[in-house]
């Protein structure tokens, strides 16, 4: 490649590894969900322990002497666009009188129901199911409809749907001993839908550390970068020098949190029902298709 003799060459990572180094999470027993259209949830831990359901842990895969664990959820911010695109017309017309996006739009309208007061639930299996199940055949389901629902209903059972994903694999994370002390959040969708972030923290009943930066993966690149370039002689100190500040802290509301534990409950037996029990159904639908 003509590079001169002797140049450092650092090797490849992970672009949702990077991140946590963007961000600077670098101790064991912290969480980090880096979301987009995807979301990985990436855990730091000392010990390595067999997890049903989880991708895979590697040792040294981020941080020295602890080990990697990821986990994730194949339909998030996609999850979010297809609703978009099921929004009538007059929705897209009132966006653009108000000159907000049309997601804007949805994320208002969703903010002003109360939790539960949608009578909607859904299982966030839009693209199949990474974690816990693993099952790419797996599929979407919106339960509790009437004649009466609106679009920004559906748009808020997404965005709920995917919070009870989240804390699907958390609890099992924990349920194998792996305690969570701190969780952090990075990507485009944490900066721009504060509405999704609350959620989020009612849901997993945790304070969730959002990013400033929407580039956590590029920053942990360059971290790493500089580190194998010789400016910094630790990767704890590149961390602490290069680390991208948080914008805010989101913390659990006590009251939505309560609601959402119920909500969760119900969520879990869908789970349960349709990606256990009686999945036959959803290959059945896809065979006849």
């Amino acid at each position: 490649m003509d590079l001169p003799p002797g140049i450092p060459v650092a090797p490849a990572i992970i672009d949702a590894h990077a991140s946590l180094l963007g961000i600077g999470s670098k101790k064991p027993n912290q969480l980090t969900m880096v979301m987009g259209t995807s979301t990985c949830h990436i855990m730091l831990h000392k010990e390595q322990k067999s997890i049903p359901g989880i991708s895979g842990s590697v040792k040294d895969a981020i941080i020295p002497n602890l080990y990697a664990y990821e986990a994730g959820q194949s339909a998030v911010g996609d999850l979010f666009d297809y609703a978009t695109r099921q929004a009538p017309l007059d929705y897209w017309g009132e966006a653009e009188e108000k000159g907000i996006s049309i997601f804007q739009l949805l994320e208002r309208k969703a903010a002003s129901k109360e939790v539960g007061e949608t009578g909607l639930l859904a299982l966030d299996w839009h693209n199949g199911n990474r974690s816990l199940l693993s099952d790419t055949k797996l599929r979407g389901l919106l339960i509790g409809e009437t004649l009466h629902t609106a679009c920004e209903d559906i748009f808020k059972a997404y965005m709920e749907a995917t919070a009870y994903g989240t804390k699907m694999i958390m609890k099992s994370y924990e349920n194998y001993g792996l305690t969570i002390d701190e969780i952090f959040a990075c990507g485009g969708l944490p900066k721009k839908n504060s509405l999704l972030m609350q959620i989020y923290a009612d849901v997993l009943q945790k304070p969730i550390h959002i990013s400033s930066s929407e580039y956590a993966p590029a920053v942990g690149a360059a971290i790493l970068g500089a580190l194998a370039g010789g400016s910094f002689s630790t990767m704890e100190e590149a961390i602490e020098q290069m680390k991208q500040p948080f914008l805010k802290t989101v913390y659990p509301v006590e009251e939505n949190a309560k609601k959402y534990e119920k909500l969760f409950q119900i969520y879990n037996e869908l789970h349960e029902q349709f990606g256990v029990v009686n999945k036959k159904v959803m290959y059945d639908l896809q065979s006849i298709q």
